[in-house]
């Protein structure tokens, strides 16, 4: 499906379809926050990317919403319509978004994900992800949620050491 699949920037006439997936998907068993309004808000922030997945003919087949920090991006929003999941439409939109983070020059990227959804966890693991944190009731008090990194550039978490030359050539 990638190959009929793009991903673009969200326009203001997309807001409707996303809050319908934030409703159904994202926010299912919770109150809607994220309804169309809140999201149009959203698009309209100057620190915040949000990116759509179109299957020839238009229909929005998914999203992602990326908090642009200075360092670090956090993925605030992030959805699949079902009838389009395991097609390449998840990681197309990840990776483009992944895409604008290294661009914009970031270090990391950022999400949290229900504990108890396996395969969410398991498809941001394959995409680079790790664990880093538990947090307790993150969700409402109610439901617990992990925390995730992936690092965009590859920089060392300690110091490395560089050999004097001049001493490996003296032989000393």
């Amino acid at each position: 499906m990638s190959g009929a699949l793009r991903v673009e920037p969200a326009s203001g006439g997309d807001a409707p379809a996303i809050a319908a997936l934030c409703r159904d998907e994202i926010e299912a068993g919770f109150a809607w926050q994220w309804r169309a309004g809140a999201i149009a808000r959203l698009m309209s922030r100057p620190d915040t990317e949000l990116a759509v997945a179109r299957i020839p003919g238009g229909t929005l087949a998914g999203f992602g919403a990326l908090e642009l920090g200075s360092d670090d991006g956090e993925l605030i929003l992030f959805g699949v319509d079902p009838r389009f999941r395991r097609r390449g439409v998840g990681t197309a939109v990840l990776e483009f978004l992944a895409a604008e983070a290294t661009h914009a020059g970031l270090e990391s990227l950022w999400l949290h994900v229900r504990v108890r959804n396996a395969a969410a966890v398991n498809f941001y693991e394959r995409l680079g992800f790790r664990i880093r944190d538990h947090l307790d009731g993150h969700y409402g008090g109610h439901e617990d949620a992990f925390r995730m990194q992936r690092r965009l550039a590859e920089t060392p978490e300690e110091p490395i050491e560089v050999p004097d030359l001049g001493a490996l050539l003296r032989g000393s």
